[in-house]
């Protein structure tokens, strides 16, 4: 059986004998639907790179020097060109027999995935004379090697700060230290969290990396990044404890298409996953068991509950219609494949409201009929609103713990905030109409999207959206009422 716990202790307490690692090769080499790792028949096998591979960080140099069974502190290791990374990969893991959950490899300056070439293409020709060198890095320093990559420097607020002396092998302390968590509690599920956290970190520096020459991209991450910063402003939160929360909230898969006039589709595609989702990591002293409020209609408020994340799911396949859902996972989830991305790739494989702990929290859609009494079709829009109070209060207490307390976190941020935050997070950034709009004071009299140059939404009528999230919230404006089903008809010529 695999360790479970992290790599505190360092790369070595992952360590097989030889009889376990043949186990756990036969058990886990398997690729996931879809993809093919290539056989020698695919490529000539004569183009071979020869690879170095160092330690990044000192559980990564001891991990080598077992290896080794000396000092040495290198590895060798041989790429064909036209293989895929894994290749590299599964060498190195039957070099040190630890397996590669347990550790990343990367170039010095570009990060690969498993299925990419190390070479930056499957057909790369050219073989370099001076070895490809690559570096080994243990999951524990897996923030510390993003905080300095160029693809995350840019994002995070935050860099990692070592755990404090003697608290090492604390899986709190470590969790704390690297991203500044406010106001942790001791929890079993600390280790779950803090793989799956630097699991999705990984993804997205990836996922900006392969991105960072699309023309649709880079600007609706930029303008996830500015609408979280700004709801956060709204906030009783001081400068660092928003810095924490923005760092948390992390994109893991997004494909955005801009026709020039009719604004941003986020479209279904068989080659790279669709739409947004975005997970948040965050810990507060206070917290409920997201269990509760997932399965009774008023939620159990508990303190010192477990790490929490939150996954936001929005499709948008086309102007005045589009779906968001959430997922709340209390504790977070064991880390896998099917956990650490999403990685959707047809129509039929997206998120659904009910099915592994989906939520919706509304959907807008409009389609064309046929008319009655004459030819022609007319303009049919349906909404439908699902987040309820219980949730939207479940929502904020597992992102930022109860208001029990006058300076708790929880109390600096109202359910409001919280689930504007949440869509902010998909770069659905809302400034709802405030109090005193009736009676003409200087504030905007109309729900609407934030002003971005970039990509915006087109939807139909927003007045319904922010009328029911505030009634929701608990924060009604006068006139504000909850309308969960509205069909509306456009029978004009």
């Amino acid at each position: 059986m695999l360790p479970t716990q992290p790599s505190a202790a360092g790369l070595l307490a992952f360590r097989l004998s030889p009889d376990n690692f043949k186990a756990y090769i036969a058990q886990s080499r398997k690729c996931p639907l879809g993809y093919r790792v290539q056989s020698d028949a695919d490529i000539d096998s004569a183009k071979s790179q020869s690879v170095i591979v160092r330690g990044f960080d000192p559980h990564a140099v001891a991990a080598i020097k077992a290896a080794n069974d000396g000092p040495g502190t290198v590895l060798q290791a041989t790429y064909h060109l036209g293989k895929e990374m894994l290749t590299v990969i599964w060498q190195v893991e039957g070099i040190l027999h630890i397996p590669s959950e347990h550790w990343r490899l990367a170039l010095k300056t570009r990060l690969c995935g498993v299925y990419d070439s190390l070479t930056g293409t499957l057909y790369e020709v050219k073989v370099q004379a001076k070895p490809v060198e690559l570096l080994l890095i243990s999951q524990a320093a897996l923030p510390r090697y993003l905080a300095q990559h160029e693809y995350m420097r840019d994002w995070k607020r935050l860099e990692p700060a070592p755990p404090p002396p003697g608290n090492s092998l604390d899986p709190l302390a470590q969790a704390q230290a690297t991203w500044h968590l406010l106001s942790p509690v001791q929890d079993e599920h600390w280790p779950r969290y803090s793989a799956h956290r630097r699991n999705a970190e990984w993804d997205l520096a990836l996922m900006r990396q392969r991105e960072s020459l699309s023309l649709t991209v880079p600007p609706f991450l930029d303008k996830i990044k500015d609408g979280v910063e700004t709801v956060l402003k709204r906030t009783s939160l001081s400068a660092d404890e928003q810095a924490v929360v923005a760092d948390g909230i992390l994109p893991q898969a997004l494909e955005v298409w801009d026709d020039g006039s009719d604004g941003v589709y986020v479209c279904p595609s068989f080659t790279f996953p669709v739409t947004i989702c975005v997970l948040t990591f965050l810990q507060t002293s206070y917290m409920h068991r997201g269990a509760s409020w997932m399965r009774h209609p008023t939620p159990a408020r508990r303190r010192n509950g477990p790490p929490s994340t939150l996954d936001v799911f929005v499709h948008y396949p086309s102007p005045c219609n589009v779906r968001i859902l959430y997922r709340l996972h209390d504790p977070a989830p064991t880390p896998s494949p099917e956990s650490q991305t999403f990685r959707i790739r047809s129509r039929n494989t997206h998120p659904q409201h009910g099915v592994d702990g989906w939520r919706l929290l509304f959907e807008m859609d409009i389609s064309q009929v046929p008319k009655r009494t004459r030819r022609g079709g007319k303009d049919v829009e349906r909404r439908t609103w699902g987040l309820t109070s219980a949730d939207a209060l479940g929502v904020h207490d597992a992102l930022f713990g109860t208001a029990e307390a006058a300076d708790s976190v929880g109390a600096k941020v109202s359910v409001l905030d919280a689930m504007l935050l949440v869509l902010a997070a998909v770069g659905f950034h809302m400034e709802l109409r405030k109090a005193g709009a009736d009676e003409g004071a200087r504030v905007w009299d109309e729900d609407r999207f934030a002003y971005w140059e970039g990509p915006n939404w087109k939807l139909g009528k927003l007045e319904w959206i922010g009328g029911n999230l505030r009634t929701v919230c608990g924060a009604p404006l006068r006139g504000d009422k909850l309308a969960k089903e509205e069909v509306v008809e456009d029978d004009s010529d």
